[in-house]
């Protein structure tokens, strides 16, 4: 973990929005997700509150400044978002309900913001998410009682896209309730001009008071002094353009060679040195977006070509280049047929992009697109052919097959436009030294086991196929022997979906009771009828259901799992 890169990566990306004209970003993301189902763990940097505080600090000083650079004309405005526990949702979901006590709320998703605060933060968005059943966005006693009063944060709190309208009794283009809660600015992409009539007629009715809109006012005003628009400064007017000059490529590079982790390295197969001749598997490997994931010119990310990314190489062509750099012949398959025998094959595969809930899973099992990918693992195997696995991803997943039929495995992640830091590390140079050796430690426990969704450091039962921090070198000598394979039940990917549908968020069925290790593992399929008693909770609109009654349904038996 190197926070003095992340602060330089925060320095690079407030010359590069400012090149855009805007003085103001919405990052960084200092959410702690504790579920991988969750669609937007790649956003948060860690499952650990500690780790999370010391990243996002040093993201926020690099954006703003700090000193006498503080927000000065090459810095910009930082966000901590999002504004509470947005990262503890039940069953992983986007938006979703956080249940927790507060003081585990405080510190483990709370903790990251002392930090933001601490570093000068001057905007928070409020979340989506509930906690306890009561939306952030309308949530007084989150946004002023424990934001401001208790946390000392001074500066505005902006809404998310629309949040305001989630709050019950709120539209998009009416909510006093969330104005009233703290929010000084809604976000309102679409219906502002209703929203804005609607929000003045209710200052001059008292819905909204006077006292509370010179608030607002006043803390929005006391940011834009800070960022130096009451002298003279005109962010559209910036002089520069820093986008992707090389040097900002050069620390997205480095980014990469540090972030990648080694996860299997057996018979030191990496690194793949000179004069090899080399196949590489899998349509990923051509596909840019594939590296970019999601947030990456569109929302989701998989609607571009590779021509929207100018300067940018594939990791085929990352590898092509370097490879023939060393002398080395390089072949691309979309199976495993090739020309000519390679001495080493490079598989390429891994997630789809994706944003925000279209990201949330039901199974944490890795569910290639091609369905015979594993079919050409097994073949190459089988002829006893040295191989690599790069996988993308923006969360750990269960591949236990595909790290047993994988000499070696690295964990990508999701790279980014700098592929060559990959190949950096993967490779030596033509004289076979290694130049770049793995720096990348896991920031969240890999899953043994598809029920371990929730699986963080310091927990309980703490079992995973790598802990937290776990990372291997090239001066490392660690054979890892065959995993167990757990067969992926699509059955209970279906039962998981079924339990969201239907059950409730006060006095619901938590996941945990009924897939998490040490307690129950569904065996069976979901009957066709559920024959459950269910209740109605009138206050908070929501169907509650017993532990008892789902099990009973379900037809769920108990079973242990040993460690």
């Amino acid at each position: 973990m190197n926070p003095d890169l992340v602060k330089r990566i925060g320095e690079v990306v407030a010359k590069e929005v400012l090149s855009t004209g805007i003085p103001w970003t919405f990052a960084p993301t200092i959410a702690v997700p504790q579920n991988d189902l969750w669609g937007r763990t790649y956003e948060g940097y860690s499952e650990d509150p500690e780790l999370v505080s010391e990243l996002g600090k040093s993201m926020i000083l690099g954006l703003q400044g700090e000193g006498a650079e503080f927000l000065d004309n090459n810095h910009v405005l930082a966000t901590a978002k999002h504004f509470l526990g947005d990262g503890g949702t039940e069953f992983g979901i986007d938006q979703g309900n956080t249940i927790l006590e507060e003081e585990n709320l405080k510190n483990i998703h709370g903790k990251p913001y002392f930090a933001a605060i601490n570093s000068c933060i001057q905007t928070v968005m409020a979340s989506f998410n509930s906690w306890n059943g009561q939306k952030a966005h309308g949530s007084e006693y989150l946004l002023k009682s424990v934001l401001r009063d208790q946390m000392g944060f001074e500066g505005l709190v902006v809404g998310d896209w629309n949040g305001h309208g989630q709050v019950p009794g709120c539209t998009k283009e009416n909510c006093p309730e969330s104005f009233n809660a703290g929010v000084d600015i809604f976000m309102a992409p679409d219906e502002w001009k209703p929203l804005y009539k609607n929000t003045l007629r209710q200052v001059k009715q008292g819905v909204i008071s006077e006292e509370r809109l010179n608030e607002a006012v006043k803390n929005i005003l006391a940011v834009k002094y800070l960022l130096g628009m009451f002298n003279g400064r005109k962010p559209h007017e910036y002089p520069h353009n820093y986008i992707g000059i090389s040097e900002h490529r050069e620390v997205a590079r480095q980014a990469v060679r540090e972030s990648i982790v080694l996860l299997k390295n057996n018979n030191n197969v990496l690194p793949i040195k000179a004069n090899k001749h080399i196949l590489v598997i899998g349509e990923a490997a051509n596909k840019i977006t594939k590296h970019m994931g999601g947030w990456t010119i569109t929302w989701q990310g998989r609607e571009n070509a590779n021509d929207d990314f100018p300067n940018t190489l594939s990791i085929y062509e990352a590898i092509k280049s370097k490879a023939e750099a060393n002398g080395s012949t390089v072949e691309f398959s979309n199976n495993s047929s090739f020309k000519n025998k390679p001495d080493l094959v490079i598989f390429v595969y891994g997630e789809d992009p994706y944003a925000e809930g279209d990201g949330d899973r039901n199974t944490l099992f890795y569910q290639n697109h091609d369905r015979n990918f594993k079919k050409y693992m097994k073949n190459i195997y089988d002829q006893e052919i040295s191989t690599v696995s790069l996988f993308i991803s923006g969360r750990p997943l269960i591949v236990n097959e595909e790290l047993n039929l994988s000499d070696a495995f690295v964990q990508l992640w999701l790279p980014g436009s700098a592929i060559e830091g990959m190949t950096d590390v993967i490779f030596t140079n033509a004289e076979n030294q290694i130049i770049y050796d793995f720096k990348g430690k896991l920031s969240y426990s890999w899953p043994k086991t598809a029920s371990q969704f929730v699986l963080n450091f310091g927990d309980k039962n703490y079992n995973p196929l790598f802990e937290y921090k776990y990372g291997l070198s090239y001066k490392d000598n660690i054979f890892i022997d065959s995993i167990d394979i757990e067969i992926d039940n699509k059955n209970t990917a279906s039962i998981i979906e079924t339990i969201k549908n239907i059950s409730g968020t006060f006095g619901g069925i938590n996941l945990e009771d009924i897939a998490a290790p040490d307690c129950f593992i569904i065996e069976q399929k979901l009957k066709e009828v559920l024959d459950i008693p269910v209740f109605h909770d009138d206050q908070h609109g929501t169907a509650i259901i017993t532990t008892a009654a789902l099990i009973n349904a379900l037809d769920i038996s108990k079973k242990n799992i040993s460690n």
